[in-house]
């Protein structure tokens, strides 16, 4: 029997379970990390502090204080939101050789089930 945690996003029609559904621990996480990361604070309904809103962050200019501003957020988020998760590091970064790309590298620890992981989202701006 496999047992699902959640439905995968976006959502899309399985003829088995009627929605795409996640079975692991793992994607579930990381599918939670994406949308804290990416909903902008007052976009969740009667959660208006919930998010990073990374998005909001696109046009600003790159600087040592933009981007401790962007992981003092991300660090407040997880705590408050998904405080299982041990942050072992978050970098931010330009693309080398492209400009105007956005990087955003999080490295966790969910010590209750043993599982190290990276989450890795790019903006184009």
């Amino acid at each position: 029997m496999n047992i699902s945690i959640g439905p995968k996003l976006p959502l899309n029609v399985d003829k088995k379970n009627g929605f795409l559904m996640i079975d692991n621990y793992v994607d579930e996480i990381k599918q939670n990390l994406k949308i804290l990361f990416l909903t902008a604070p007052g976009e969740r309904v009667f959660l208006p502090d919930f998010g990073v809103g990374l998005r909001n962050y696109l046009f600003e200019n790159r600087t040592t204080r933009l981007n401790s501003s962007i992981e003092e957020r991300i660090r407040n988020q997880i705590d408050t939101y998904l405080p299982f998760v041990a942050i072992n590091n978050i970098t931010i970064f330009e693309s080398p050789d492209m400009e105007n790309i956005l990087y955003v590298r999080f490295d966790y620890f969910i010590p209750s089930i043993n599982i190290k992981d990276q989450l890795t989202l790019s903006f184009i701006e």
